[in-house]
């Protein structure tokens, strides 16, 4: 998988983001672009709130997911089954 890191020493992302506050200092911004370029999700958090990576993975599998089947997100037990069987099948979950 590549995925583009970034820096922003300067702020200029941040700014342009919205998420530099009075004081300089960034939230932790969360923006889940596709291939497309189309923002997905954002998430702003307060400075002593972290992030999820579980979370962040399961919104873009989520996104993936609609995007190929057209149907709602996937479910967190629905995601563990794939990874673990790596099954297709298992739109609904309804086990």
């Amino acid at each position: 998988m590549k995925i583009p890191l970034v820096s922003d020493m300067c702020r200029t992302i941040s700014k342009d983001f919205g998420v530099l506050n009075d004081e300089g200092i960034s939230f932790r911004g969360l923006f889940i672009i596709d291939e497309k370029g189309i923002l997905r999700q954002i998430t702003i958090n307060d400075l002593p709130v972290g992030r999820s990576v579980d979370e962040t993975l399961r919104l873009v599998q989520a996104f993936q997911h609609t995007d190929k089947y057209g149907e709602g997100e996937l479910s967190d037990r629905c995601i563990n089954r794939l990874l673990l069987y790596n099954r297709t099948d298992c739109i609904g979950c309804n086990e």
